[in-house]
């Protein structure tokens, strides 16, 4: 019998086997989050979702920001389990889709919702000197075209 996993893959080095996995076991309501080396998964962070129930659809995440993993579990908008755990092994790879059933049990999919990749915004204070820039970059040109125009119009 092999256990019924759904989950999703992030930082995947499908050579190597390497990355991160989030998954729930669908035989007892577990969500893990591992890291692979080679193939095999070493749990770094886990939960029990609340009144788990084989029958639900569950929506899950795993944010990566440096070397932060979060992982959550939500249901119909719910958020019903959240957890973190600190590793910074791997940091790039393909995202992927885990599905880990009997051949012959129909009942257990997964698939892609949304997938994004933020990058952090500057701050304020970076912004605002960009700014600052900007502007003195703008006047020294209307200055320098100024005194051409100057030039120009006296030396006729």
């Amino acid at each position: 019998t092999t256990n019924r996993n759904v989950g999703i893959l992030a930082y995947l080095d499908p050579v190597g086997l390497n990355g991160y996995g989030l998954t729930i076991d669908y035989d007892n309501g577990d969500l893990d989050l591992s890291r692979l080396t080679s193939g095999v998964d070493s749990r770094i962070g886990s939960g029990v979702i609340p009144s788990f129930s084989a029958t639900t659809t569950y929506e899950i995440s795993l944010v990566i920001s440096n070397s932060l993993l979060t992982a959550t579990a939500s249901s119909g908008g719910s958020s019903l389990l959240d957890f973190s755990a600190s590793d910074s092994t791997y940091t790039t790879g393909f995202a992927g889709v885990i599905v880990n059933r009997d051949v012959g049990d129909p009942t257990l999919r997964g698939s892609f919702g949304t997938v994004t990749a933020a990058v952090p915004e500057p701050s304020t204070m970076a912004l605002a000197s960009m700014g600052l820039v900007a502007v003195a970059a703008a006047a020294r040109s209307r200055r320098r075209t100024l005194a051409r125009t100057r030039s120009s119009v006296c030396g006729e």
